[in-house]
């Protein structure tokens, strides 16, 4: 975002048009650039152009704020990999979001700091429902392309220890973007025989 155009965005919120999901993505922004360890209620406050009482009016706090993040940026995945499946089928769509999911997040807030914030506020509601949405999504799926039905929850289990294992091993070493989608896609393709 440009100088600009950031400042233009700080007069419109002094202006009234200052809402929950502004700050939130306000804070997503401060998040995905600096961490969640950085982002304070005033940081924001100064981010948003207002003082730090007047985000009591839609943030009660520093967790609410970090859990509001948390769920809003899950179902912005969600919605950007949804349109991009909105046409693919079993085994397909899974390979193809999972591209998708390690590929949209490590652009934005990073997966070290999203598991953190699901472990952290995992009993939020907002972050719960997007933690359901998140397996929604996949699930319908898993259920393509399970034959034996008693084992799909099962295997809704397996798939997501295996995908979040591949995206761990993804942030922790040093691979590139490519070579982690391939061993992802490898692995999970492996994985989704046994379904």
């Amino acid at each position: 975002m440009s100088f600009a155009s950031r400042k233009q965005e700080v007069i419109n919120m002094k202006r009234g048009t200052l809402t929950r999901l502004a700050v939130l993505q306000q804070a997503e922004a401060l998040v995905a650039q600096d961490g969640f360890s950085k982002l304070t209620y005033n940081g924001l406050a100064r981010q948003c152009g207002v003082k730090p009482q007047s985000l009591y009016r839609y943030v009660a706090n520093i967790a609410d704020v970090k859990s509001g993040v948390i769920g809003l940026y899950i179902q912005q995945l969600i919605e950007r990999i949804q349109t991009q499946l909105h046409e693919e089928t079993g085994q397909n769509a899974l390979l193809h979001g999972a591209e998708l999911f390690l590929t949209e997040a490590h652009n934005g807030i990073s997966f070290i700091d999203m598991i953190a914030g699901i472990v952290e506020y995992g009993e939020n509601e907002q972050v719960r429902t997007q933690i359901t949405a998140l397996r929604s999504l996949f699930g319908q799926y898993i259920i393509e392309i399970t034959t034996n039905p008693a084992q799909a929850t099962s295997n809704e289990q397996l798939f997501f220890e295996a995908f979040i294992g591949n995206i761990v091993l993804f942030n922790t070493h040093d691979i590139s973007t490519q070579d982690g989608v391939r061993i992802m896609r490898q692995n999970l393709a492996r994985l989704l025989t046994l379904f």
